[in-house]
């Protein structure tokens, strides 16, 4: 009887997964930060982030499985797209600063935060580049 129980109740959270999954990518352009998914969902009637955190046990875990990326996953590309843009400026992290300062671009420390180091950002930047010349 227990086993019974356990085997539906895992069935239901599936189902219920499931269809948060669909919603999810129906409104995907509003799945991005909580903030905004919530304010999205309350206005349209639909399951706010506490329930995604309930069922994937965390937002980061809900866009990952769903989306199939994390924010900071989603913010390394971007910033290794601007890093190849801007790749002749990024050489040391006081000059990036003064040049992204001028540009309206993200500072040193944001790379750092999401590369680790400065050196593992333009390592990841430059050899992505290389790998694109490559193909």
């Amino acid at each position: 009887r227990l086993n019974y129980i356990q085997a539906e109740k895992k069935r239901y959270y599936q189902r219920e997964k499931e269809l948060l999954k669909e919603l999810a990518i129906k409104h995907a352009d509003k799945f991005t930060v909580r903030r905004i998914w919530d304010q999205w969902a309350i206005a349209n009637d639909l399951p706010t982030s506490d329930k995604y955190i309930y069922l994937f046990e965390s937002w980061e875990q809900a866009k990952k499985d769903i989306l199939g990326y994390t924010s900071k996953e989603c913010m390394q590309q971007q910033l290794i797209n601007i890093g190849v843009q801007h790749h002749t400026h990024m050489t040391t992290t006081k000059k990036w600063n003064t040049y992204a300062e001028e540009h309206d671009l993200p500072l040193a420390h944001k790379f750092v935060y999401h590369f680790d180091s400065w050196k593992e950002a333009k390592k990841t930047i430059f050899t992505y580049m290389d790998n694109k010349e490559r193909n």
